[in-house]
């Protein structure tokens, strides 16, 4: 991941702490391949505890200051994830397979 997206993907994934703190924040595509030059933007999946209200922590997750950079931002429960990685071969499956949470330096463990 180049340096200035890093930095940015870090800075949003403590925003998000500040809102949800145990939420799961996994950074996902072009902007994590270092293949590609010039990523567009950055994609970001939030999985929070299913305990929590998903609206009302969506609405505020979704209302971070951007810096810079467009935001792909999508909120789930952490129960709804756990049932797409059992189906597999799906959006979600791929991001956890692909994914990198942040904070961890490798693949997300399966």
């Amino acid at each position: 991941m180049q340096p200035d997206i890093d930095k940015e993907v870090k800075r949003c994934a403590a925003e998000i702490h500040k809102i949800s703190p145990t939420s799961r924040v996994i950074v996902f595509g072009s902007s994590l391949d270092e293949k590609v030059r010039n990523p567009r933007d950055i994609d970001l999946l939030v999985v929070i505890p299913t305990s929590e209200p998903l609206k009302s922590v969506r609405r505020k997750i979704l209302s971070i200051p951007r810096n810079g950079w467009p935001l792909d931002i999508i909120v789930i429960p952490a129960d709804f994830l756990e049932e797409k990685i059992r189906q597999g071969g799906n959006f979600y499956a791929f991001i956890y397979q692909e994914g990198r949470e942040i904070g961890q330096n490798s693949k997300i463990p399966a």
